[in-house]
């Protein structure tokens, strides 16, 4: 006899994966994409958002104080930038620092921060660029 398998199960979260070292998230697009994924990244795994790309200066402040430097607080450098150009101006920036990744402060003495992954989730017509 076959067996069948229970519908409810596909509806069953899969577990919380726990990474040695939590991956450190950009999102590139601070709308419904960008949210659905941060929200989807922070509930199934200890990875962190730590910095947002979105030109739109309300979406990337409301972005931050829910997903990166929480209520009434404001971004430390390298985490809210209106674009993405600006943002690998940055990185670029960063990496000719020299040192371990992360183990070096940049201009001013502040820590670098430091990206693992980024999510684009801009408009699919915007994604080639």
């Amino acid at each position: 006899m076959p067996t069948t398998t229970n519908p409810s199960s596909f509806l069953t979260p899969s577990p919380h994966q726990s990474f040695p070292q939590p991956p450190r998230i950009l999102i590139i697009g601070a709308g419904s994409r960008g949210t659905s994924y941060a929200k989807a990244a922070l509930s199934c795994s200890n990875a962190r958002v730590v910095a947002v790309c979105e030109p739109n200066e309300y979406k990337r402040a409301a972005f931050g104080r829910r997903y990166i430097w929480g209520d009434g607080r404001v971004p430390a450098f390298g985490q809210a930038w209106p674009s993405w150009r600006d943002w690998l101006g940055y990185e670029k920036e960063r990496q000719k620092g020299g040192g371990e990744r992360g183990r070096f402060t940049g201009k001013g003495g502040f820590m670098p921060v430091v990206v693992d992954v980024v999510f684009v989730c801009v408009l699919d017509e915007m994604h080639e660029e």
